[in-house]
């Protein structure tokens, strides 16, 4: 069952990257024991889901609900995890290089001036 839910977590990255959303993510040890902690959420207008796993339990936060499972995750499940963690801040930096380097470009289909626009508009 963790392999799915690993799984759906990832295809669910892929597509909000897909998408071009918005994904913070964030992979932090915990307490005296340094217990691998994920946090993750992805942005879509004005809903949130997010994820929280750690390496006995996994809960999925949207604005509806939470729902939370049991979890027993091998050191390959954790490497997923930050492999995923490497994709969501390499698929950041791209999207905040493309935002900085389209910052300014001019969009060609927005009128500049009033004598711009159709006369349907």
């Amino acid at each position: 069952m963790e392999k799915n839910w690993i799984e759906k977590i990832k295809e669910f990255i892929r597509k909000a990257m897909n998408e071009g959303l918005r994904i913070r993510a964030y992979h932090t040890l915990m307490g005296d024991d340094s217990r691998d902690y994920y946090e993750i959420r992805v942005f879509k207008e004005s809903s949130v889901v997010e994820f929280t796993v750690e390496p006995t339990n996994l809960c999925l936060d949207t604005s509806k609900g939470t729902a939370c499972f049991d979890l027993s995750l091998s050191k390959r499940d954790l490497l997923e995890l930050d492999a995923m963690i490497l994709s969501i801040e390499e698929y950041n930096e791209d999207m905040a290089l493309s935002d900085f380097n389209n910052f300014f470009s001019e969009d060609e289909d927005k009128p500049k001036s009033i004598d711009n626009l159709d006369d349907d508009e």
